[in-house]
């Protein structure tokens, strides 16, 4: 972003206009000299804001983001300056993200790649192109490289003996980078979602078999009782690396349009670049010098249920606890009849969001033990906990507790004043062993720190081969969420 530009948008204009149609996520360099208010003791060098609009608890200023977070159990007040924000994302559509990033204020602690290394980050975080553990391709060269002198012994211009090499690695595995724009690339339904694709090749299961054809590459993977084929035309295939050692090869002019087009910028080599085969991938820019530490500012929690399940719905994915035993709750038939309590997940990633709250409570679908596709409705007394799916921003209504709650906290805090008795756990609720119903236990640490421990069945999977006749296997969706010790009366 160039401030010299009038045009440009400030980051402060942005969020505002984020607001308007979603949440919006920002990070700030934690050592910036201009922010105030931050826990003395907190030694981070990100500071991760996600904010669900603009009642959420912050003000925005023209020179700095005042927001409201606790500190231990202590609302507290914060000032982070807009000079210190270096990324920022939210939605610009209702279906379409935008993320921004200022490269002139990336934090030295990047350092020494910090591009590199900020886009690991920002995976790490969930808030980058790639997954958390995403490949690197670095397509780095140089003149020297290209000259008509270079030692061209490490080269390999067959794409057939590069991808067996590969397999051949540590790893076991191959990784592709393919151009699948022209559409001739086959892979079963949903796995070509773009102009591009990195896909994972092997000989181990789950791969069940690899041709090397004069035109293509073709392998199948085995998923439960389904056979997926995979056939790449040799031309697609723009790198190849083994994912141990990022060691590998690539082909200029077969690379996807984005990694193409980057090197087509370097204007004094890419008429030579484009003509050369199988050129070595550099190795991945160095991480960096120290371990990046990310501090999160939690918001306080709203005054209403309404309020919390608005903002996490605002912020992505989130699920519910609910005592299923209050009057006005309503399930499904599918739903066995031993189902006290319920985790209701809510803005799946592949499920439509009908998530509808009104001054009654929750109404939405979710998957049931079996996998298939229910509605729920839920009145607000009936909720105790609310949380982000990754068990962070997590809410509780302890006068809501359930009773077997209320007494596993109480067990467990009597045993941590025996100085005798050492830490434990305590089961809730055990699942049934057909699978059906919710799991759920308490532990405890010497601190007093309790973790909820909650299990439910999510869908259907294929027993495994000689299985008795009538076993069931479910994968279960695992979750902990940290509770607060219980109240002394």
């Amino acid at each position: 972003m160039s401030s010299q530009d009038p045009h440009e948008p400030t980051i402060a204009e942005r969020v505002a206009r984020y607001f308007e149609l979603g949440a919006v996520t920002l990070l700030f360099d934690a050592r910036h000299g201009g922010n105030s208010g931050l826990p003395a003791r907190m030694d981070s060098h990100i500071v991760r804001v996600d904010l669900a609009d603009a009642d959420d608890f912050c003000e925005i200023g023209q020179t700095h983001l005042r927001i409201t977070f606790l500190d231990q159990t202590q609302p507290t007040e914060a000032w982070l300056a807009w000079d210190a924000a270096f990324y920022l994302r939210g939605r610009a559509g209702p279906d379409r993200l935008e993320a921004h990033l200022v490269p002139a204020r990336v934090p030295a602690c990047f350092e020494p790649h910090r591009m590199a290394n900020v886009e690991r980050a920002l995976n790490q975080m969930g808030l980058g192109r790639g997954q958390p553990s995403a490949v690197e391709w670095n397509f780095s060269v140089n003149p020297a490289m290209l000259a008509e002198d270079a030692d061209r012994s490490g080269w390999c211009p067959d794409k057939k003996i590069a991808v067996q090499q590969a397999i051949q690695g540590q790893a076991g595995r191959a990784v592709l980078l393919i151009d699948t724009s022209a559409g001739d690339v086959r892979a079963p339904p949903g796995f070509i979602q773009g102009p591009h694709a990195e896909w994972q090749v092997g000989v181990a299961p789950p791969w069940a078999g690899m041709a090397y054809g004069a035109h293509a590459l073709v392998w199948r993977e085995q998923q439960g009782t389904n056979t997926l084929e995979f056939v790449i035309p040799w031309s697609r295939i723009g790198a190849v690396q083994d994912p141990s050692n990022g060691k590998g090869w690539f082909w200029p002019a077969d690379l996807p349009d984005g990694a193409r087009s980057a090197l087509s910028k370097l204007d004094d080599i890419w008429q030579v670049l484009q003509r050369q085969a199988g050129i070595p991938l550099a190795p991945p820019p160095p991480p960096p010098r120290e371990h990046l530490r990310v501090a999160g500012l939690s918001p306080p929690r709203p005054a209403s249920k309404h309020r919390a399940l608005y903002r996490l719905l605002r912020l992505g994915t989130a699920v519910v606890l609910v005592d299923t035993r209050v009057p006005g709750v309503k399930l499904p038939p599918t739903l066995p009849g031993r189902v006290w309590l319920l985790l209701v997940p809510l803005n799946l990633p592949n499920l439509d969001p009908q998530a509808r709250l009104d001054d009654d409570g929750l109404m939405a679908v979710m998957p049931d033990h079996d996998g298939k596709v229910t509605p729920v409705a839920v009145p607000w007394r009936a909720m105790f906990l609310m949380a982000a799916a990754g068990g962070l921003s997590v809410n509780v209504w302890e006068e809501d507790y359930p009773d077997e709650v209320v007494q596993a906290l109480h067990v467990l805090s009597a045993a941590q004043s025996r100085k005798d008795v050492a830490p434990e756990s305590y089961t809730i609720f055990d699942r049934d062993p057909n699978g059906d119903g919710l799991g759920m236990s308490l532990e405890a640490d010497a601190k007093g720190h309790f973790a909820l421990h909650v299990s439910q069945p999510v869908s259907k999977l294929q027993p495994p081969p000689g299985s008795p006749p009538g076993t069931q296997v479910r994968a279960l969706l695992e979750l902990a969420f940290s509770l607060p010790p219980p109240a002394s009366h």
